[in-house]
């Protein structure tokens, strides 16, 4: 071997030893915070592409509705009937007894004998049949007997509106015009549609209970948790977060050392298995509609989140507490008098306002943000009581420090169910 090559076989070797004399390199804590990085990274990426594609579709529905038919305005009964005499009112007015003898009455004619003597006349131009209801009139009129000088006579009202013989076509006419005026001072202005506005009790749960199975090594904040569950016990008025882990798990390592207590091992690889139980959530919401067939709900929603993870450290009990604001737009599908199919989307904010690993208390200082698309049937039961029941996909934009239900499955399905109060 040349002495060129042995330079360069030193120099190697001297890099390689520098390389590996690195500890932080191929730490577990730094592998899992590029390991935490790239997975929240592509998280996001993802939950933006799911918002995405549920969104614009929904917008695109609730913009154009076919399903919403308008209802027609329905015509008026008084302009739809036909057009009937005004028979002027009765009047105080006192006529001279006419002998029935004297009166020469002439016998009514055929109708179609009347036209054709009209149509020998010469020099008269032909008149529109009249309807029977006119020949009625002047056949009344002819025997109605005429009052003499001395009779007092007194004229109708002036408000009586006349009405001319129907022709073939009658013209288009108003209401008014059909209406006599001491019926139009009763008519009641048309009410205003009052925005509908309910309360509503809701309870629901997950729809699939999860079992994971991790390592220590890639849930390092866990395997830290627990060993400060162990031995001595833990207490401080400071809740434990991912920001002050490492300096808490310190000052417990040199309490159990002082105190000569039991220590396992921390990088001794193990399987942790994580059992998650079913969400619950309870919720008080309140609705106002927008239009008829759209609304807005919001209001306040508490969940809880239970684990168990077995470990060669253990059993640990994990239990969370969240308080989230949903708001949510629903637009009705199809609905009758007892039942309403209805669609839902939106989103929630939700803060953990406990969480504990054991005995531990632990600090969850950041909001998770989900998407929510809903569908539901509401029944109605009572006089403004109404039962419905609404199953939803969830999907979690953020998760917690703490391994949970959401944590490595964040598309989620729940079911809700409970009791809506019109107002």
């Amino acid at each position: 071997m040349g002495y060129n090559q042995e330079k360069k076989k030193e120099w190697t070797d001297a890099v390689r030893e520098n390389y590996l004399s690195e500890e932080e390199a191929f730490s577990p804590a730094g592998w899992e915070t590029v390991r935490r990085r790239v997975h929240r990274t592509e998280v996001v990426r993802r939950s933006a592409i799911a918002a995405a594609a549920v969104l614009l579709p929904f917008a695109a529905l609730l913009l154009w509705s076919p399903w919403h038919n308008t209802v027609p305005a329905q015509e008026s009964i008084i302009a739809n009937t036909e057009e009937t005499p005004v028979v002027p009112e009765a009047s105080e007015t006192t006529f001279d007894v006419v002998d029935p003898q004297s009166v020469a009455t002439v016998p009514d004619e055929a109708p179609a004998v009347r036209k054709a003597k009209k149509a020998e006349q010469p020099g008269l131009i032909p008149q529109p049949e009249q309807t029977p209801i006119a020949e009625d009139m002047s056949h009344d009129q002819q025997q109605t007997p005429t009052p003499s000088a001395d009779t007092k006579t007194t004229n109708p009202d002036s408000t009586t509106h006349s009405t001319p013989a129907p022709s073939g076509q009658p013209a288009p006419r108003r209401i008014q015009e059909l209406v006599p005026d001491d019926l139009l001072a009763f008519a009641e202005p048309e009410p205003q549609q009052r925005r509908k506005v309910s309360v509503s009790l809701s309870a629901g749960a997950g729809a699939i209970q999860r079992n994971m199975i991790l390592n220590t090594m890639s849930a390092p904040y866990y395997t830290k948790l627990a060993y400060m569950n162990l031995g001595v016990r833990y207490e401080t008025d400071v809740k434990i977060s991912a920001a002050n882990i490492n300096r808490q798990y310190y000052n417990d390592l040199l309490t159990k050392t002082a105190s000569n207590s039991y220590l396992a091992n921390a990088f001794v690889p193990s399987d942790i298995e994580y059992r998650h139980d079913l969400p619950l959530s309870f919720g008080l919401l309140a609705k106002i509609g927008l239009l008829p067939w759209l609304g807005v709900e919001s209001g306040v929603e508490y969940t809880y989140l239970h684990s168990v993870a077995d470990s060669y450290l253990g059993t640990q009990e994990q239990r969370l507490h969240f308080i989230g604001i949903p708001v949510r737009m629903d637009a009705i599908i199809w609905s009758n008098r007892l039942l309403e199919v209805y669609a839902a989307l939106g989103g929630k904010a939700e803060k953990c306002v406990s969480a504990s690993l054991g005995r531990i208390k632990c600090d969850e200082p950041r909001l998770q943000w989900s998407a929510e698309l809903a569908g539901g049937i509401q029944y109605h039961l009572w006089d403004r009581v109404n039962l419905y029941l609404q199953p939803e996909l969830e999907w979690y934009l953020t998760q917690t420090d703490l391994i949970t239900y959401r944590t490595e499955h964040p598309l989620g399905f729940a079911l809700h169910a409970g009791l809506r109060f019109d107002l």
